[in-house]
């Protein structure tokens, strides 16, 4: 790309598990009280301000979650 569009800062997507509500259950097609997995990202310009919110629920068996750890 060749710049001249706004820098984006992101502290990376904060991944929570809980559980569905009614409303999440229902949108979601699953039972209330199943796990659920929410993913939410704010991602800011360099002068601190909020450019992109992601917020997401996930079933929570449609991912595998694999850690790599530096030493």
């Amino acid at each position: 790309m060749g710049g001249g569009g706004p820098v984006v800062w992101g502290r990376g997507p904060r991944l929570v598990p809980v559980v569905a509500d009614e409303r999440l259950a229902g949108l979601l097609d699953v039972a209330p009280g199943a796990p659920l997995l929410h993913i939410d990202q704010t991602d800011r310009d360099e002068a601190g301000r909020a450019v992109m919110l992601s917020e997401e629920w996930h079933v929570a068996d449609a991912f595998e979650l694999i850690v790599n750890r530096r030493a």
